[in-house]
């Protein structure tokens, strides 16, 4: 199968590079989460030579707005400008799904995208400067219903 296949690829090379069982264990998990992700975009690509488009624009919004409407923002350009919102769900957004200690973005990273909690959680380090504080920065446990981007600037 297309799924044991990339597992041995995963396997060798980190056999033959020495890696250590914690990457190669995050390794094993993105491929099985890459390999979920093909299939589901498969199934959205046959799903639209099945259905029409402003049917599959309606079923995004659907499905992705209350999630989005979490932020105030969002929530209050929804109730003025709903078609505008009804577009965003269908060209602007799409699900990521993350596993245990995997990292959205890190200090100085552009500020590119906007993520919301759908389910679980995610810790969040907020990037403090040096000299303004000693040791590490408080950890913030963001759950459902939360948002966070990285500032821009």
């Amino acid at each position: 199968s297309k799924q044991a296949y990339h597992h041995r690829v995963i396997a060798n090379f980190v056999h033959s590079h020495k890696i250590c069982n914690e990457s190669a264990l995050l390794a094993q998990k993105q491929v099985h989460r890459q390999l979920q992700r093909a299939d589901q975009q498969a199934e959205e690509l046959q799903l639209t030579h099945l259905i029409s488009i402003e049917l599959l624009m309606d079923m995004r919004e659907e499905y992705r707005c209350p999630v989005i409407t979490w932020n105030p923002f969002l929530c209050t350009l929804h109730h003025r400008h709903p078609r505008l919102v009804r577009r965003l769900c269908h060209e602007a957004f799409a699900e990521i799904l993350l596993y245990g200690s995997e990292h959205i973005f890190r200090p100085k990273d552009a500020g590119d995208r906007m993520y919301f909690v759908e389910s679980g959680h995610l810790v969040y380090a907020p990037h403090v400067a040096a000299s303004s504080t000693i040791g590490f920065p408080s950890l913030k446990t963001l759950g459902k219903g939360a948002w966070i981007s990285e500032a821009v600037l």
